[in-house]
């Protein structure tokens, strides 16, 4: 064999450095929650909701107002929507190739309660419904995850950011969470993440200035 190959073989065992999150400037998400504390609508408080829990497109689609604790200010995260294969889908018959479910989170880390700031909660009280209801629609019918993901990609072209998808949200809420002091473990109760260690291996990265803060400890 050629010493290309071989090498190539040599240095299989090699991992490729991991991809960083895409996450929004903190710039966009100022602008962004500065755009939706001006609105006075469910989706634009689903957003904000988003940005400051940093829950997955899914299990925002599956929140009902009986998942908050008023009390406590807690937001129990119990189940997920999402789209599925159709078990009875058949070439030509005109049923739908996917269908919407909604079940449990993935992971039993996913289930989680979440405290609300004092902010969040003041939206929690202006909105409240019916217990039934979810709390995206504020009716008996959920809003599915790629219709919410539709909505924001017009709402970010409406207030000039640029395009990241739904999930930049979520990214966006660990890293600025984290570099704000959050300890790993806190976030990863709140990400509901299996382990520390799966949020260590997501966040690990650091920004430059964060580094430059580092090195001047070197200093005399």
């Amino acid at each position: 064999p050629s010493l290309y190959s071989s090498s190539i073989h040599q240095f299989s065992f090699i991992k490729s450095p991991k991809t960083i999150p895409t996450v929004f400037k903190y710039p966009e998400w100022i602008a962004l929650e500065s755009h939706l504390q001006k609105q006075d609508d469910l989706f634009s408080f689903g957003i904000l909701l988003s940005m400051y829990t940093g829950i997955r497109v899914g299990e925002l689609s599956g929140l009902k107002w009986e998942d908050y604790d008023f009390d406590n200010r807690l937001l129990k995260i119990r189940r997920t929507v999402y789209r599925m294969r159709n078990p009875d889908y058949i070439t030509g018959s005109g049923t739908p190739r996917t269908i919407v479910s909604i079940g449990t989170p993935k992971t039993f880390a996913s289930l989680r309660e979440i405290p609300l700031p004092g902010f969040l909660d003041e939206k929690m009280q202006k909105f409240r419904a019916e217990n039934d209801r979810f709390i995206l629609t504020g009716s008996e019918r959920c809003m599915e995850p790629r219709t919410i993901q539709r909505r924001f990609r017009k709402l970010l072209k409406i207030y000039g950011i640029e395009y990241h998808n739904f999930h930049a949200l979520r990214h966006s809420f660990a890293t600025i969470g984290i570099q704000k002091g959050i300890d790993y473990k806190t976030m990863s109760e709140l990400l509901g993440h299996a382990s520390a260690t799966t949020t260590l291996n997501v966040y690990i990265h650091s920004d430059m200035s964060r580094k430059r803060q580092c090195m001047e400890l070197f200093n005399p």
